[in-house]
């Protein structure tokens, strides 16, 4: 499912890692959503709650190679090139 298909026709599944302290749940978010505490299940138990959903979802999780990285991190450089060149530009 895509970004536009989950707004459009929702969700199956969201989870939910807050960063703040403490942490503070959006208005707009529906109050069915999972929260998972990283300072009490930390970034592993985090991560495996992730992998779970991922598996779930008929996905396979993996970590990144080096070459992946490399080739995204290029992409996002040039992205941002090409955003900061179209906000430059006069179109």
């Amino acid at each position: 499912m895509t970004l536009r298909g989950g707004y459009e026709e929702g969700y199956d599944f969201v989870l939910f890692a807050p960063l703040a302290k403490p942490p503070a749940v959006p208005k707009w978010l529906s109050k069915n959503s999972i929260w998972i505490g990283l300072e009490r299940w930390g970034i592993e138990g985090v991560a495996s709650i992730i992998e779970a959903r991922i598996q779930e979802a008929g996905g396979e999780p993996r970590e990144e190679t080096v070459e992946q990285h490399v080739a995204r991190f290029s992409r996002e450089i040039a992205a941002e090139e090409a955003r900061q060149k179209f906000l430059d530009s006069d179109e």
